[in-house]
């Protein structure tokens, strides 16, 4: 959709306009910086926070991450239902969130695939009851003389064509 060098328009709240250069396009983000909601046809992009603030009167921020050493974490999540209840329009996941819907998923995947995995297996296996493989060496038999042949008329050839020439004039002819 945009390159590297392409250039958008972003609009402010207070309707003036500002042209910004694509520095960089990603392909796939990580699932973490997802919010959990799809818009059809929508794009991504992030900006300066001072930039931010220049689109919009309310300080709302739409993601932010927060890297927290395991012993800090319960008072971050403190501070944030804090502000959560302050502002009702702000969600929060965190990494337990993720991994607790990760590990839904997996059992949903193990109750529901491995069935479905084993009956399918057991019906292709006796589909292949209707098949049986035999082995027949009669390929083999006519197949070896003639390779036996090519092995041995290739490398005489070779030496016919530079046995009468010495090693000196063949390495004047390599030069």
């Amino acid at each position: 959709m945009y390159n590297v060098g392409d250039r958008i328009i972003l609009s402010t709240d207070n309707g003036e306009y500002k042209e910004y250069a694509i520095m960089a396009v990603v392909e796939n983000l990580p699932l973490y910086i997802y919010s959990g909601k799809f818009i059809g046809g929508a794009t991504n992009i992030y900006i300066p926070t001072e930039e931010y603030r220049k689109y919009t009167d309310s300080m709302s921020i739409m993601t932010a991450l927060f890297n927290v050493e395991d012993e800090y974490i319960p008072s971050i999540e403190n501070y944030i239902q804090n502000k959560i209840n302050e502002i009702p329009t702000l969600d929060y996941r965190s990494k337990a969130i993720y991994e607790q819907e990760y590990n839904e998923m997996v059992n949903t995947y193990t109750t529901i695939g491995l069935p479905i995995t084993y009956l399918g297996v057991n019906s292709f296996a006796g589909q292949m009851s209707f098949f049986s493989y035999h082995f027949t060496i009669l390929p083999i038999i006519i197949c070896i003389p003639i390779l036996i042949v090519i092995a041995v008329l290739i490398p005489v050839l070779g030496f016919i064509s530079i046995k009468n020439k010495s090693v000196v004039e063949r390495l004047r002819e390599v030069e």
